[in-house]
This record gives C-alpha cells, structure tokens and sequence, in this order.
C-alpha cells in the first residue's frame, strides 16, 4: 500500500503492481470481470501502515480506498495487512473481522535457540515457566545454572583425558546450561521477552550471549550493544582505518536524522538522495543496518531503503533526538511538541529510546506528556495511554 496514491483505482493498482508491461489483459475487461465476479474476487491490501494517504471514502468512488470502506466490492473477500502500531488505522471499519497473527511464538523462540547453539535445551514456554517460577526461586535457580557452568569450566580445564568424545559431551552440557541461563534471562524479562517473538532481534540476543554470557537489564542499553556489536563486526572484515568510536557515532547520527524525520511522516523508507551520502549508504548495507529495496511500481522504478527493523529505526531516530538536547532545547522541543495523544503511542518506543539515552531528554518528554493530558482532561477527552509499561528503557 506504501504505492499507492490517494486517487488510484483498483484496476489502476493492479495493472501498476501486478500485470507485466506486455499483458494482453485490458483494463476495460478486468475491470468488467471484478464488477461481475464480485463474490469470486479476493483482495489483498499489504501494509496500511505504509500508506501515506488517509483510509476513507472517496466522493468520487472507485477507488483503492472505496474497496477498504466497504463502498465498493461488499461480497468480495478484503483482507487489509498492518503492523500492530497502525491497526488502528483500519480497526475502525467494524465489519471486518480483526485478526491479529502471531506466528513466531514460543515453541519457535527456544526451537531456534536450541538450533542457533546446536544444544537441546527447554521444548516448550510451559517447561522454562516450570522451571523458572515462581518469582523467589528465580535468582537461586540462575545462580545454581550460573554455578554448574563455572563447575563444568573447571572440570573441563583441569581434565587430562584425551578422549575426544568426552571432551565433546563436556562442551556440549557447558552450553546447553549456559543456554538454560539464556532463556531463563529472557523469560524473566517484561522487555526482552515481547523481543524475542521477533527472529531477526532473537537472533542478535543469540550473538550477544554467544559473545558476553549475558544480556544487558536495560532496553537501550540492549540496542546500544547492538548497534556496537555491528560496527565491531564489520571494522573486523574492513579495512577501514578511521577511528572506530568515532565513525559509529558519525554513522549513527546520519542515520537517525533521517528515521527521525521519516518517523515524523508516518514513513518506513526513505532515498539515497534523502541520507545526502552514498558513502553512509553502502556502509549501512554493508554493515546490516539497512537494507535496499526497488520499488515494484513500473510507473516509477526508485531504489529506497529502509531499517532491518522498525525498532532499530526507533532507536537511531532517538538518538539523534536526543543529541539536539544536548546542543539546542529549541530544536529538541520543535520536534516534541508535534508529538500529541492522537500520535503519542506510535512514537513509544521513540520516547523509550529518548528516556534512556538522556536524563534532560526524558525530563522534557514527561512533562509533556503530562501536558497532553491535562489538555486533554480539559477538553473533556478521555485521556488513556500506558507509554513505557512502567519502564523508562
């Protein structure tokens, strides 16, 4: 839906997305077969939340939007994608059926640990909950998992046998409680836990673990180490000779100046042109920070990119925001107050990010969600949003 303009018609998208150049479909007659074969039709709208139009009936009819509304194509089946942050973009139209899909689930989580460290470990969420719960036993039980590891390490180190296969099992109980530990480190956490049902952030957590042997308490922190563990990665194979500190801070500045403002907009991608370096650009991809896309529509053949992970373009916008406390209160609050209780909950994690990184940052930010508010209470709205769960990151 990110292709779409706000006056295209369903036909106009199909024949823009879908059919190749040389198709000896008409428009004429496609447009006669949806209109006779309504109930035969399905239609599938992927990524409202990309869509930079507004979702609503048009006064002209037949377009995109009209199918979405439900003016148009009533007895065809619609089915209208979005990430969980826009749902409510579409949740308004109360005859469809909301489904929300949830896929990478629990099982899949410690499948893939266990696969990412070649260990059997925990076979279900009902197993870890067993055995890290309840809430008092919790520490005894990681530092007893934490001791077997260090006992094991011992074993291993003081051991003279040659056998090879001894060795191996020995190896192989070291990690599978260092994974125990790992996972039970995850399960107790209200932040990395939601996290971890995302496979390309599991897959980080693995990295750092394999790395360090633990995770770090604090959700910024958490992308901090990231964001680090990538440039280290990638100075290693580079033979880049620029001081490593002080290329990430570059980087990640010039990055967060465009996800903040592509943020703002209510965008996921952005251009080349955008970024003003295709220097940064090839670093980005080369390091895994971004990733280019071509756009599919044949009317305008654009490369853009956008951030392995919305989160991740969270994280670098709000570090960038935050540098402007730092240098100027009057650009950090030009960009704050255009933050209000229609669009507080997409920016959460924006403002997690800000809280974490600036102790001034997360002064302001309170404040003025204590303002909305107010604003609200006075205007006689009903002001209810639950921002950072109880945690400022």
């Amino acid at each position: 839906m990110r292709d779409f303009d706000q006056d295209m018609s369903l036909v106009d998208a199909i024949f823009d997305q879908l059919l190749p150049s040389d198709s000896k479909v008409s428009r004429r007659g496609l447009e006669k077969y949806i209109v006779e074969n309504t109930e035969k039709v399905a239609v599938i709208l992927d990524g409202a939340d990309e869509f930079s139009g507004k979702i609503e009936r048009s006064p002209q009819g037949n377009l995109v939007m009209d199918v979405v509304c439900n003016k148009m194509m009533c007895n065809s089946c619609v089915v209208v994608t979005t990430r969980p942050h826009k749902v409510d973009t579409v949740s308004v139209f109360s005859q469809y059926s909301h489904v929300r899909v949830i896929g990478f689930g629990e099982r899949s989580m410690l499948e893939f640990i266990g696969k990412f460290f070649q260990v059997k470990t925990f076979a279900s969420g009902k197993e870890v909950h067993e055995h890290v719960f309840p809430k008092s036993e919790f520490k005894d039980k990681t530092e007893a998992l934490e001791h077997d590891i260090k006992d094991i390490e011992a074993e291993s180190a003081g051991s003279e046998s040659n056998f090879e296969g001894s060795i191996s099992k020995t190896k192989t109980a070291e990690r599978k409680k260092s994974v125990d530990v790992f996972i039970t480190t995850i399960f107790r956490s209200r932040d990395l836990l939601p996290m971890s049902f995302v496979p390309v952030i599991l897959t980080m957590l693995c990295l750092l673990w394999g790395e360090a042997q633990k995770l770090p308490t604090r959700f910024t922190t958490l992308y901090q180490e990231m964001f680090h563990y990538f440039i280290q990665r990638w100075y290693e194979k580079s033979d880049d000779c620029t001081d490593s500190e002080e290329f990430e801070k570059g980087i990640l500045w010039r990055l967060g100046e465009v996800a903040l403002k592509c943020l703002f907009e209510g965008r996921l991608h952005f251009t080349a042109g955008e970024l003003k370096s295709t220097v940064i650009i090839e670093q980005s991809r080369s390091i895994g920070f971004i990733k280019e896309e071509t756009k599919r529509s044949k009317l305008r053949l654009v490369k853009q990119y956008s951030f392995f992970h919305m989160s991740f373009q969270e994280f670098c916008a709000a570090v960038y925001w935050t540098s402007l406390a730092d240098v100027s209160d009057v650009k950090f609050m030009d960009y704050l107050h255009r933050v209000n209780s229609d669009n507080v909950e997409s920016f959460e994690y924006v403002l997690l990010f800000c809280c974490g990184l600036s102790t001034l940052a997360a002064s302001h930010i309170l404040s003025h969600l204590v303002d909305i508010c107010s604003s609200d209470v006075t205007d006689g709205k009903h002001c209810e949003f639950d921002l950072f769960h109880g945690c400022l990151g």
